[in-house]
């Protein structure tokens, strides 16, 4: 994980380094992987409470991390990115295996983040996930085939799927190869 200067989320982060056999529990965890022994933002124990709450998990904080289910364990590492609350945040597929409330909730969440002035880059490659951010870069196969928002990106393909527009904007890179 990242110490002050950012989060990170990353597919089952929250299973990293295991310590000398020792089980973890979902309440270490975030506090553990937030780098620093008090990251800035970390308001002690209360901001891993905070950070485990928003993503679902505080009625579990006595469960052994590795026996999580793979989408709470997906919500597990979106709190260790999260507990520091860094002025950047990097999401890899942060919705990928979370029910549709919970996803909802997330994308509230990270506005909220944005509207207080972190920046928040997501990876994905689910289009209607990208279509939530202020500004989308496509990329194939290494190059950037588009940039701008989803409405623009869309206008530039000729359609109002971001999927098509992927397709359409990615082809002419393909022809290129």
């Amino acid at each position: 994980m990242q110490g002050p200067a950012g989060g990170v989320l990353r597919e089952h982060a929250a299973l990293d380094r295991p310590n000398a056999g020792r089980r973890r529990r979902v309440d270490e965890r975030p506090h553990e992987l937030g780098a620093d022994p008090e990251p800035p933002g970390v308001r002690g124990h209360e901001g891993v409470d905070d950070a485990l709450r928003l993503v679902d998990l505080a009625d579990r904080v006595d469960t052994v991390a590795g026996t999580l289910s793979g989408g709470q364990r997906r919500r597990l590492s979106l709190a260790c990115a999260l507990v520091h609350r860094p002025p950047v945040i990097f999401l890899d597929e942060p919705t990928v295996g979370i029910d549709p409330l919970l996803r909802a909730e997330f994308w509230t969440h990270f506005r909220t983040l944005a509207g207080d002035g972190d920046t928040i880059v997501v990876s994905s490659h689910v289009m209607d996930e990208a279509d939530r951010c202020d500004e989308l870069l496509f990329v194939r196969t290494g190059r950037m085939i588009a940039r701008g928002t989803g409405a623009e990106v869309r206008a530039r393909a000729g359609t109002d799927n971001l999927e098509e527009a992927f397709l359409r904007l990615g082809a002419d890179v393909e022809a290129t190869r």
